[in-house]
């Protein structure tokens, strides 16, 4: 890429960037080598003027990562012209690994993709930018995708044990066996292993987990994070977090009005934010999921995987996956809590400026966060619904805020829903014309 050396008062290149722009650059030489005429086609049609407006690449890019971000911060200021020139490489990178994808859906198990740069490549210092035409030209990609490394089997063992002996202990069995006394035992063993077990508790076991994975309609009932769980505290929050602070915020002279819209805001900007982070964590499971399976016992090399085991692994890994997110949730959210703060803090200060000062503020959103983070990782994920302004109130669906009416003002608090388009959770409240 065209992007610059970072100096000591801007963001520093972080690991995840750069294996993320190997990862795009080896996918690149994937779609290249295998499917040369669609790749000569992508980068023919994606070049474009370097005055494209950043919100273009935003539309789009078909798959943003933290590199995308990394690079969005320096489209405004003197390095614009460079950041953009960067954009429009990492457009061409992301669409070239979304293309992969369409002309091989395997990709991700018949390819191997380095956690770091080949050892071929020279790595910048710490706090440089790997991205210029060199550095990409001059991976070693070939060699990360040679077929010769990807092939492999499973280590045999290395010499034949010879065959020991039978000692004292191991005759006297054998006699016992033989004697008349030893044939009866045997036989009686024999009638117990013989009898027919009755498999109904484990076939049903099996039977009821196949019914309830993905679906949303059969919950566990001991699951304290079951949907309707999540939905019933969800609403409680309405009820005292919510109330709380719209106090604290109408206190410090906020009118009524912004308040609700502001703390709507929170909601809306807070489940986009947990939506887009359960999915980067779900890719990040499965990615490390696939490691111990194309590379076992720390081989160096990884195992070929035949084309009829390709969508087992994959259906397998993703099942687990979102099945271990959803366990650790509560484990994750606390964590989810602090990096929404942090990385959102600039969103917060634009829409609330009380909120260093403000702690029922605070408490609130931490409270959203926890409860939004658990609904986004629920199979199938849960979902929020807004009511439009000037639009019919739905009665079967919101309740009236201060007022009663026909016609909605504002929307207070959301919709819950089990999944999109499915039943109803929970209700939500609008503010009337």
């Amino acid at each position: 890429m065209h992007l610059f050396e970072v100096s000591k008062n801007e963001p520093i290149l972080k690991p995840e960037h750069m294996r993320e722009y190997v990862k795009l650059v080896c996918k690149e030489a994937a779609l290249k080598k295998d499917f040369p005429k669609e790749h000569e086609k992508i980068v023919y049609e994606l070049q474009e003027p370097e005055d494209v407006h950043v919100k273009e690449f935003d539309r789009k890019v078909p798959k943003k990562g933290p590199l995308y971000e990394f690079i969005k911060h320096y489209t405004v200021g003197n390095k614009e012209r460079l950041a953009k020139m960067s954009l429009q490489e990492y457009y061409i990178l992301s669409s070239a690994e979304d293309l992969l994808h369409k002309c091989d859906p395997n990709s991700e198990w018949t390819y191997r993709y380095p956690e770091d740069i080949p050892a071929s490549t020279d790595v910048p210092p710490t706090g440089a930018s790997p991205f210029n035409d060199q550095f990409r030209n001059n991976i070693d990609c070939n060699r990360v995708l040679d077929s010769n490394q990807m092939a492999g089997t499973y280590p045999q063992p290395s010499r034949k044990f010879p065959q020991k002996e039978p000692d004292e202990r191991t005759k006297t069995i054998t006699e016992i066996q033989g004697s008349e006394s030893g044939k009866k035992v045997l036989k009686k063993q024999s009638n117990i292993i013989n009898e027919p077990i009755s498999l109904e508790p484990e076939l049903s076991s099996f039977a009821s987990k196949q019914l309830t994975e993905g679906n949303a309609a059969f919950t566990d009932l001991s699951d304290k994070n079951r949907p309707t769980k999540i939905g019933e505290r969800f609403g409680l929050i309405f009820d005292d977090e919510w109330s709380e602070a719209f106090e604290e915020l109408t206190g410090g002279g906020m009118d009524d009005q912004s308040v609700i819209s502001n703390l709507l805001q929170i909601i809306q900007h807070g489940y986009e934010y947990c939506m887009k982070k359960a999915d980067e964590q779900l890719e990040d499971l499965q990615s490390v999921m696939k490691i111990p399976i194309l590379q076992p016992f720390q081989i160096k090399h990884s195992l070929h995987v035949p084309k009829d085991m390709v969508q087992i692994l994959t259906t397998a890994t993703l099942k687990h996956a979102k099945d271990y997110r959803k366990v650790t949730a509560s484990i994750s959210s606390p964590e989810v809590c602090k990096v929404f703060l942090r990385e959102e803090s600039d969103f917060l200060k634009r829409r609330l400026q009380t909120l260093s000062s403000g702690e029922k503020l605070r408490v609130y959103i931490q409270v959203c966060i926890e409860q939004l983070w658990l609904m986004c990782v629920q199979d199938p994920q849960m979902s929020l619904e807004f009511a439009d302004p000037n639009t019919p109130i739905q009665k079967d669906l919101y309740k009236f805020h201060e007022k009663k009416g026909t016609i909605v003002h504002l929307t207070v608090w959301p919709v819950v829903f089990l999944h999109k388009g499915g039943p109803l959770i929970s209700k939500g409240y609008v503010l009337p014309k």
